[in-house]
């Protein structure tokens, strides 16, 4: 009763027979061990996953086809078991987790740094600590729907359900509330201050006709098959839409006049593409579903070859050049770019978050990045040795820009921010300062930098 493989399939004629499925190629393939464990995964090219299990049958490891392992050890057994430790077949990654008996779990990464997580009773994530003391918290109400979110800084968003459970209110902070109005499921009206959106829908739900805040009024239709066929807008222009059989757009009118043109194979994938000029490019893919080949539309071609993450490792322009990539670690990520011409970068990622900290240029030189313990960047010291170093509020924001010169000196840029995160003032090395005003939508009404203000106007659908 294990699925141990997915074709796919597709209807040919034989003959005067009647329809038939054939296997146009097999998709993935699994195996199991004697418990009935799935112990592989392997694609249509051949590349493999395998995973490894305990007595009682809890994950330990996972060995990608690209070369990275992940492991995992735990702590009790069946519904009760809990992960005290997750590391990687890489250095960067060993994190271990300290539980308690009240849904606190606190995470011990390998640069030392610490995260906290604590949920309720039916494990909804109620608080989160980050690295840096940043402390977010959720309410939920009985029915288990999110209420209220607060930011680090005690900024407060709340949300309100109608009996079905559907969300008819967002209170962003002081910022102007949307409001929501449902009819059959789905939503009928958006309000946002002065700003009034409304959708009529069919049966199954698709919206037919659209009405914006100034009154401008966007028809939709559809086939049988729920597929838009037709696009009318306000300026009475129409965007049209033809599929096949088997769901595959073939035709774009486009309110210009113009057309475009798709052709897919036999898996569905796009072969060709015909813009509105007449011009054609050409795709062709692997098993797997990568692009391999792109023909452009003067018959120049580009070429690309990859790993098992999709990642690219070479690719071929259209006069010929070839340029490598190579991954360290069995990762994703890219350690050395070989350009057409012999020449290298060379890139480093030693964080815990696997984050880029050094790239080495053609020329030697190294463009260094060091990061907070929340991922933010701390501090960067270009190829030209110029070093500029980062503070954050809370939330994340950018608080301070500091820039290094080579003489020991230090010019600082302040940000002011205002209860969502928006810049208010700006204060420069000089100490002049630039003050930044918004409207309750969020949008930016002027800027003021005592010399020469700004100030910008908006429509009700918050247009400039």
């Amino acid at each position: 009763g294990r699925i141990v493989a997915v074709d796919y399939q597709i209807q040919r004629a034989k003959g005067p027979e009647p329809f038939e499925w054939v296997t146009e190629q097999n998709v993935v393939s699994y195996t199991y061990d004697e418990a009935g464990r799935l112990i592989s995964a392997t694609n249509a090219v051949g590349e493999r996953e395998v995973y490894r299990y305990d007595e009682q049958h809890v994950i330990l490891e996972r060995g990608l086809a690209g070369g990275a392992s992940f492991f995992w050890a735990w702590e009790r057994a069946g519904k009760a078991a809990r992960c005290v430790r997750h590391w990687a077949s890489f250095s960067q990654m060993d994190t271990r987790y300290a539980w308690d008996d009240n849904g606190r779990v606190t995470l011990h990464n390998a640069d030392g740094s610490q995260e906290v997580y604590v949920h309720d009773q039916r494990a909804r994530l109620v608080q989160r600590i980050d690295p840096d003391g940043a402390t977010h918290f959720k309410s939920y109400d009985d029915k288990g729907r999110l209420t209220v979110e607060q930011d680090p800084l005690g900024a407060v968003t709340a949300y309100q359900y109608d009996e079905a459970g559907r969300l008819v209110a967002l209170f962003p902070g002081d910022d102007e509330p949307t409001t929501y109005e449902h009819d059959n499921g789905f939503v009928r009206v958006v309000r946002r201050g002065e700003a009034v959106w409304k959708y009529e829908r069919n049966d199954q739900g698709d919206v037919t006709r659209r009405t914006d805040p100034d009154g401008h009024i966007t028809d939709y239709s559809y086939n049988r098959y729920g597929q838009l066929v037709g696009v009318w807008y306000p300026d009475h222009s129409c965007h049209r839409l033809v599929w096949n059989e088997r769901g595959q757009l073939l035709e774009e009118q486009l309110p210009n006049g113009g057309i475009k043109r798709y052709r897919y194979d036999e898996l569905g994938r796009q072969v060709a593409r015909e813009d509105e000029h007449g011009a054609l490019t050409g795709y062709q893919w692997d098993s797997v579903g990568r692009l391999i080949r792109v023909v452009l539309p003067g018959g120049a071609e580009r070429e690309y070859s990859y790993n098992p993450y999709g990642k690219i490792t070479a690719e071929r322009d259209e006069r010929g050049h070839v340029t490598r990539y190579e991954y360290a670690d069995g990762l994703h990520l890219i350690s050395r770019r070989i350009n057409a011409d012999g020449t290298q970068v060379k890139y480093r990622y030693d964080n815990v978050r696997l984050l880029l900290t050094e790239i080495e240029n053609e020329v030697g030189e190294t463009y260094t990045l060091d990061y907070h313990p929340n991922g933010l960047i701390q501090q960067e010291t270009g190829f030209d040795g110029q070093r500029t170093a980062y503070a954050y509020d809370l939330n994340g924001n950018l608080q301070e820009k500091t820039e290094h010169g080579d003489d020991g000196s230090q010019l600082v840029t302040r940000y002011e921010r205002d209860h969502a995160g928006r810049l208010v003032r700006k204060t420069l090395p000089d100490g002049s300062t630039v003050d930044y005003a918004y409207d309750r939508q969020g949008n930016l009404l002027s800027v003021d930098d005592g010399h020469w203000a700004l100030a910008y106007e908006y429509d009700r659908q918050n247009r400039l």
